[in-house]
């Protein structure tokens, strides 16, 4: 026989910053996004789980999170008016910025960091990005100071990102600004998994974009934002079934369900994807996620944790 159920007391849903959560101090707990390591219908496997996640960036994650950021943390980001050059080229001027690299050896090293021009650079190369990105790093520098967080997009993504953010449906901006609202908020949990009579403790964790709460009501209602290069009637159909959108809401569901019977409480949960188009027309719209979509991701949650929960419990064993 085998089954899993999460800890009740273990469970905690905090407000942590980004780098926090990123952090060693939760390196051991699992996210959704690492169960999509362990999916063979994704080419996941055990052993791609255990090499974890591989750092992803690219101009439209960076256009992606700006747009995250603004909608849900305004009081803590800003959009620079500085832009930023594209590409590698912005990520090796940000990552030059950031360690104050100066030296021929600091841009061989970032290159090979960032696996930029695949870490070889000759004379002629280095001087090619120094008058690349002189003059933003120039722009940098003198930059005035501020007490938010400053996000700097290339020409084309704050483009992009203005027309993103100036076509926001009012509805959306009314949901994510409601009386009782949770903007990144991160959510821990341990889940005893237990097979044939033996058993494992894994730590799960999830940041959600937004969750609001209408007390009158009972309604609990869980709104992640995903911006999408095509169009959003096709969003459903491609990116939602492709990317397992259903099985991460699903993984957040679950934790927050359970979090919410560790207090006492019980809502009426609503699901939705904001959906954002970063292409013309710019559009935006609110997609229902329904109960067969969230079934689905908790069978594949609990099979695919039950598949790491084997592998534990054999290692402990043998």
């Amino acid at each position: 026989m085998s089954y899993l159920e999460i800890i009740l007391d273990s469970i905690r849903f905090e407000k942590i910053s980004d780098e926090e959560y990123f952090s060693d101090k939760y390196k051991d707990y699992i996210s959704s996004s690492q169960l999509k390591l362990l999916d063979p219908s994704n080419g996941g496997s055990l052993e791609k789980f255990h090499l974890g996640l591989q750092p992803l960036s690219s101009d439209y994650i960076e256009l992606g999170n700006a747009i995250h950021c603004m909608l849900l943390q305004p009081d803590f980001y800003e959009i620079s008016n500085i832009t930023k050059p594209a590409g590698k080229l912005g990520k090796f001027a940000d990552r030059m910025i950031e360690i104050n690299g100066v030296t021929v050896d600091d841009y061989i090293r970032v290159a090979k960091e960032i696996d930029y021009y695949s870490g070889k650079l000759t004379k002629k190369r280095i001087e090619n990005i120094e008058n690349e990105y002189f003059f933003y790093w120039q722009q940098r520098r003198d930059e005035q100071k501020s007490e938010k967080c400053k996000i700097y997009l290339s020409n084309s993504n704050l483009n992009k990102y203005n027309n993103c953010i100036n076509n926001i449906d009012k509805e959306i901006l009314n949901l994510l600004n409601s009386e009782e609202n949770y903007n990144e908020f991160a959510i821990f949990a341990d889940v005893k998994i237990v097979i044939d009579d033996k058993e494992v403790i894994l730590k799960l964790k999830g940041k959600i974009d937004n969750l609001s709460i209408d007390e009158k009501n009972g309604i609990a209602t869980l709104n992640d934002i995903k911006t999408t290069s095509n169009s959003i009637e096709y969003f459903m159909e491609s990116s939602f079934n492709k990317y397992k959108y259903y099985r991460q809401l699903s993984f957040y569901l679950w934790l927050l369900s359970s979090y919410f019977k560790k207090i006492g409480k019980s809502y009426i949960f609503n699901i939705n994807i904001i959906a954002i188009e970063t292409v013309p027309n710019f559009s935006s719209k609110i997609i229902k996620v329904n109960k067969h979509q969230i079934d689905r991701g908790i069978d594949e949650i609990k099979t695919l944790l039950l598949t790491l929960g084997n592998e534990y419990i054999s290692k402990q064993t043998n």
